[in-house]
């Protein structure tokens, strides 16, 4: 109905970037690229184009352009979570281990309430074999959702990888 409508392009640009990740056909991850190009240049101020902007760099592996979207974008909107997630991989892929925990890190301290932090930190850990850190996060979201069957699952593995049968198995019964 809009053509100059930025957040339409800004979703359409999501939805390849999801679509890119299940199949990896590059066609989906260019037009995610194009879009969200298309999308920050209409509205520099929707932080949502300008995160999945930087997220599509990450898979390009552009991870400098996408540090500095992020870094601007968390100068204006320090909340935003996934724009935090999107700066650790990043920082994460250019060898700035710590810098990437950081910023996950600041994304709890910021939003300390939301269980999708906890669950990003946690992600990360696991994603770099830190099971240890991991399970103290999703203690987090499942005192958060207590009702979420996903994070039991997680929290379970990560006991599983620690050798903690007894707990893996508490929690994947809840």
């Amino acid at each position: 109905l809009d053509s100059n409508y930025a957040e339409a392009y800004a979703g359409i640009a999501e939805a390849n970037l999801y679509r890119f990740r299940s199949t990896r056909d590059k066609t989906y991850l260019e037009t995610a690229l194009q879009n969200a190009r298309w999308a920050n240049d209409r509205n520099s101020r929707l932080a949502n184009a300008r995160i999945v902007l930087g997220l599509t760099y990450n898979e390009f592996g552009q991870f400098e352009e996408a540090i500095k979207l992020f870094e601007e974008l968390l100068r204006e909107y320090p909340r935003e979570a996934r724009a935090h997630e999107g700066l650790a991989d990043a920082l994460w892929k250019t060898n700035r281990r710590g810098e990437a925990e950081a910023s996950l890190q600041k994304a709890v301290q910021m939003q300390p309430g939301d269980w999708s932090v906890y669950k990003r930190l946690g992600l990360f850990y696991s994603r770099h074999g830190q099971y240890e850190k991991a399970v103290k996060q999703y203690e987090h979201v499942v005192a958060l959702t207590p009702d979420n069957a996903q994070a039991y699952a997680n929290l379970g593995g990560f006991h599983y990888y620690l050798g903690d049968f007894e707990a893996a198995e508490r929690d994947w019964l809840k």
